[in-house]
């Protein structure tokens, strides 16, 4: 059992992967859309993605980055030319980053 869960493990990383790509994606387009901010061609950009998303859920993880890549030049685009910039965060952090807890007395 035990060399079959080391055989499996190895699919199983790249399928997390994978599916972190996906709600990368996902979470720049849905935040970009509900941005008050966001311009229409960042709006439509965002949405055409999703339809895109809904269509390729079995997508390649390097499909997912080279999209959510393509995304954030959009924006970095928009951003320089003064158009501003959505407040937009992807949540491509790491598992380990925690948020900073003050304490109060």
């Amino acid at each position: 059992m035990v060399k079959e869960a080391q055989e499996y493990e190895e699919q199983d990383k790249r399928e997390a992967d994978r599916i972190s790509a996906k709600n990368e994606l996902e979470n720049i387009c849905y935040s970009i859309k509900n941005a008050e901010d966001s311009d229409g061609d960042m709006k439509s950009l965002a949405e055409e993605n999703l339809t895109w998303l809904n269509g390729n859920q079995l997508a390649s993880e390097e499909e997912y980055r080279s999209r959510v890549g393509q995304l954030q030049e959009k924006m970095t685009q928009g951003y320089q030319q003064g158009g501003g910039m959505p407040d937009v965060q992807p949540s491509g952090g790491s598992a380990s980053e925690e948020p900073k807890i003050e304490e109060v007395d």
